[in-house]
This record gives structure tokens, C-alpha cells and sequence, in this order.
């Protein structure tokens, strides 16, 4: 299973979380269509307070427990891409 969290906290969602999470929704959904066996999980989290200690580091996605740090749409769908290849 590949497991996905962003921020929804303020600054995140300010800085693209919400069109992060549309976008790989949406990638989610054509991944399982085309290939039933792989599950992918998708969710908000609370905010970790990493914008606390860096304003720049946001916005912040974990999958399968690595973050990433001002994480952007493609970065974030090449990971999800990586995972669901090991999957197959």
C-alpha cells in the first residue's frame, strides 16, 4: 500500500497542498483503474508544525513515511509513480 499525507495546515494549503492532493487524486484513480492490485491511500494530516521552524519548507507531504519538504506536484506524483512500479 502507498500511503500519502499533506498538510492542511494554512501555510500549506496557501503554498499548492490542495492542487497537490486534486492532482494525485485524480492520478490515484487512472493508477487503480489500469491496475486493481495496487492500493494507494491519500489523506490530509494536521499540521506538523514544520512551517514553525522553516516558512520555506512548506508545502509538506509524507509518503510512506518520508517527507518531503516544498513539495510540488511532480515531485510528489514521480514518487507515488516510483512505489507503484515496486508494486507491479
Amino acid at each position: 500500500m502507498i500511503k500519502v499525507e499533506i498538510c492542511t495546515g494554512s501555510r500549506c494549503m496557501m503554498e499548492g497542498a490542495s492542487t497537490i492532493f486534486d492532482i494525485l487524486e485524480d492520478l490515484s484513480e487512472e493508477i487503480v483503474e489500469r491496475h486493481p492490485e495496487v492500493k494507494i491511500e491519500i489523506g490530509n494530516s494536521i499540521c506538523k508544525q514544520y512551517c514553525k521552524k522553516d516558512p520555506s519548507l512548506v508545502p509538506v507531504v509524507e509518503i510512506n513515511g518520508e517527507v518531503i519538504f516544498n513539495a510540488s506536484t511532480q515531485v510528489v506524483m514521480e514518487k507515488v509513480m516510483d512505489l507503484v512500479k515496486l508494486e507491479l
